[in-house]
């Protein structure tokens, strides 16, 4: 005999979309940091002490670390709205998320790319984010598509029947 409690489909569709979207943001997140790596080797002074295959490579890794951590933090901004507050337009609500992950996403690894680089390259953080919060929205609009709409989820419960009411 099963005596397991039955599970909810849509917790288990949660985190599918947590899931996803952690994968697709530390993905893209990651690309986008290994061509953000490229604004700070092709600056001149090009260095030949090794230190442009360091900012490649922190360009990469901290791409697909801060794509993650994004990813995590947007999935968390959404699930605490839909616990206690259900948005009239979740789509709305999860694209600006992504854009506010996107920006601080980009701006961290811009700041540690010209840290490493030694080049103060503030062009570079502005190209960043001119690609880091497109990105962001739409990565936040389509997870929010696939964001679940279970009461249980959102914290509504059914009305329960009045003890005292007539059948």
């Amino acid at each position: 005999m099963n005596t397991d409690p039955p599970t909810d489909p849509s917790a288990d569709r949660l985190m599918t979309v947590w899931i996803l979207t952690c994968t697709g943001s530390t993905i893209l997140a990651g690309v986008l940091g290994v061509l953000a790596s490229v604004l700070y080797t092709a600056i001149p002074p090009a260095r030949a002490d090794g230190a442009n295959d360091l900012v490649a490579a922190v360009g990469g890794y901290g791409g697909l670390g801060l794509g993650l951590l994004a990813g995590v933090g947007w999935c968390w901004l959404m699930t605490r709205r839909h616990r206690s507050d259900p948005p009239v337009n979740g789509r709305r609500y999860g694209g600006w998320c992504g854009v506010g992950v996107g920006a601080a996403a980009t701006v961290v690894l811009h700041l540690t790319l010209m840290a490493v680089s030694g080049v103060w390259a503030p062009g570079g953080l502005a190209t960043g984010l001119a690609f880091g919060l497109p990105a962001g929205a739409t990565l936040g609009v389509l997870c929010a598509f696939m964001f679940p709409r279970s009461p249980a989820l959102i914290g509504e419960h059914p009305p329960t029947a009045d003890p005292g009411a007539q059948p």
